[in-house]
């Protein structure tokens, strides 16, 4: 439905309008003896004022809304049945794809993705979980590991918005996560023994060249993925950069440093450090040198999503 141009603008000064009353309000108009009644016209324009005054107020506050309007919607894994279920911890409020659409879902537990997929979960796949407005202006749920899905009772075609998007793990298990809400995208933290995930063992040598390291996250979407980088070294001096690949934008994150002591002895650095992925959930690293005593690790913490529309 497109916005009406004109408000329903109904005696605006309010030179003739007389509040009805309790009873009124509760009881409505009555028919004593088979004969209606007939609303005074002073209350009928309280009414119709009424009516202007709510109007105008949404009218207020829907066109200010940014397009790309998003609020709530939190989610975390399921406690008890963490692998194929989440909760939404928050409610939620978006604006559709469409721009227009308003999708407003209530808290939730125990959202059941595998059902709402319509099957199996696979290993080591991205899910995408959408609220849509349905035929009967009614707000659903619904996954599909495209961007672009295809919902059958949906009431226009772009009137759905992603939400949340997850990935499982080698034996397709939700990869198990906290969610929080952070400037309306959603910061997803893994809570995999309190050590993130693991994408790149202890590596030696180094490249020296440009290398790319697939992240456990969500694929199809620019994420700020949250990484840890750990570094051992013997007697070596070597700084390890992380580098965007869309820009090609590359900086210092961790340094291995050496240190005058007796005999060989191992030093070990780490630090947390955050990047945007491309769209294969990838970023890339290089060292100063190749080392021949250093060890690279990388874990994925978790990752912030924006959740801007696709």
């Amino acid at each position: 439905m497109a916005k009406p141009t004109d408000l329903p603008l109904w005696d605006t000064n309010e030179t003739s309008t007389v509040d009805p009353g309790a009873s009124r309000k509760s009881d409505g108009w009555l028919v004593p003896a088979g004969v209606p009644e007939k609303p005074p016209y002073q209350v009928f324009n309280h009414w119709q004022n009424n009516v202007y005054q709510w109007i105008a107020y949404f009218d207020s506050i829907s066109s200010g809304f940014d397009p790309d309007f998003i609020t709530g919607y939190v989610f975390e894994s399921n406690t008890g049945t963490p692998d194929t279920q989440v909760d939404q911890t928050e409610d939620g409020d978006a604006i559709c794809d469409d721009g227009t659409t308003l999708v407003p879902l209530s808290s939730e537990s125990g959202i059941n993705i595998e059902t709402l997929f319509g099957g199996a979960l696979g290993a080591d796949t991205t899910y995408h979980l959408f609220s849509y407005m349905k035929d009967d202006d009614t707000v659903q749920r619904y996954v599909s590991t495209s961007l672009t899905p295809t919902i059958a009772d949906i009431k226009s075609a772009l009137a759905y918005r992603r939400v949340l998007s997850l990935i499982t793990d080698s034996s397709g298990d939700i990869q198990v996560f906290h969610g929080y809400y952070l400037n309306r995208g959603l910061e997803i933290e893994y809570y995999n023994a309190g050590v993130g995930i693991q994408d790149m063992a202890d590596t030696s040598p180094l490249a020296t060249s440009l290398t790319n390291i697939s992240l456990s996250v969500p694929v199809g979407l620019k994420l700020l993925a949250r990484i840890t980088l750990t570094a051992q070294s013997v007697s070596e001096l070597l700084n390890f950069r992380i580098i965007n690949l869309d820009t090609t934008r590359e900086r210092v994150c961790l340094g291995s440093g050496a240190f005058n002591g007796p005999g060989a002895i191992t030093y070990e650095t780490w630090t947390s450090d955050s990047e945007w992925t491309d769209v294969l959930g990838r970023i890339g690293y290089r060292a100063d040198k190749v080392g021949t005593s250093a060890l690279l690790g990388l874990r994925t913490n978790g990752f912030f999503d924006p959740r801007s529309k696709y």
